[in-house]
C-alpha cells in the first residue's frame, strides 16, 4: 500500500502520542477507564475462544496489557506475537515479558498497514486501536491475511453509543479520547465492524459497557 501524506501524518502523530505516554500508560488508562479497559481486554480474549498451543497475534499490543489473559489461554506451549508501531510502547511490553519470564513471546515493531508474517497464525486480536489506523478496512485485510483459513479475528474498540442517554456520554468520551487519538472525529466516525462483516464468515457483534465499547469477530473464510 502506498502511503499518502495523510497516512504519514496520522502515523507520525500516533507515534508521538504513545511515545509520550508509554511509561505511565498502564496507570493512566486504569484510572481514566475506572478499570473498564482491563475488563474489556479479559472479555475480548475470552471471546476469541483460544486453545492451548495456539499462535496468537496481538495487533497494537502496546504495553502488553492483553498478554496475561492470552498466556492463560494458550499456555507455555502456545506462541504470542506482540505487534505495535511505537517503540516506546513495545519497550514496556518487553519489560512485562521479562518480568513474567515468558519464553513464548515475539515482539515486532512495524506499521499494521504493512503487516506480514512468515507463518500464519491461529488468531488475531486488536483492542482499542482499529479506529486510530489510517485506513481501518485495509488494516483489517492485512490482519486477516496472516490468519490461517478458519482462524479467528476479534476487534474491540470504543464507539459513541446510539442509545437514548448517548448525548450525555458523547462529550465525555470525546474528551477522554483526545488524549490518545490524533483525530477524535475520524476515530469515532470509523465503523470497522461493518468492514469486518464483509471480510469474514460467522460474523459476530456485541456492545458492552452501556454501548461505549463494541466487539466484532469472525473467521477467515476457507480458501
Amino acid at each position: 500500500m502506498n502511503r499518502s501524506k495523510e497516512t504519514e501524518e496520522i502515523l507520525e502523530e500516533t507515534g508521538k502520542i504513545y511515545s509520550r505516554y508509554a511509561s505511565g500508560y498502564d496507570r493512566q488508562v486504569a484510572w481514566l477507564s475506572l478499570g473498564v479497559q482491563q475488563k474489556l481486554r479479559q472479555y475480548a480474549v475470552h471471546r476469541l475462544t483460544l486453545q492451548g498451543g495456539q499462535t496468537v497475534l496481538d495487533v497494537a499490543c502496546g504495553t502488553g496489557l492483553n498478554f496475561p489473559a492470552i498466556q492463560a489461554a494458550i499456555g507455555p506451549e502456545g506462541r504470542l506475537i506482540g505487534f505495535d508501531y511505537t517503540a516506546a510502547m513495545l519497550e514496556q511490553a518487553r519489560k512485562r515479558v521479562e518480568q513474567q519470564g515468558w519464553q513464548n513471546v515475539t515482539l515486532i515493531q512495524d506499521n499494521v498497514m504493512e503487516l506480514e508474517l512468515s507463518q500464519p497464525v491461529d488468531a488475531v486480536l486488536c483492542t482499542l486501536a482499529v479506529g486510530i489506523f489510517p485506513n481501518p478496512r485495509y488494516a483489517l485485510e492485512r490482519m486477516i491475511s496472516v490468519l490461517r483459513p478458519g482462524g479467528r479475528i476479534l476487534i474491540a474498540d470504543c464507539r459513541l453509543p446510539e442509545r437514548l442517554y448517548g448525548f450525555l456520554i458523547h462529550p465525555i468520551a470525546k474528551r477522554i479520547a483526545r488524549r490518545w487519538v490524533p483525530d477524535v472525529n475520524a476515530y469515532f466516525a470509523a465503523q470497522p465492524w461493518h468492514d469486518l462483516r464483509e471480510l469474514v464468515s460467522e460474523f459476530g457483534y456485541e456492545e458492552r459497557f452501556a454501548g461505549i465499547v463494541y466487539l466484532a469477530w469472525g473467521l477467515k473464510p476457507n480458501e
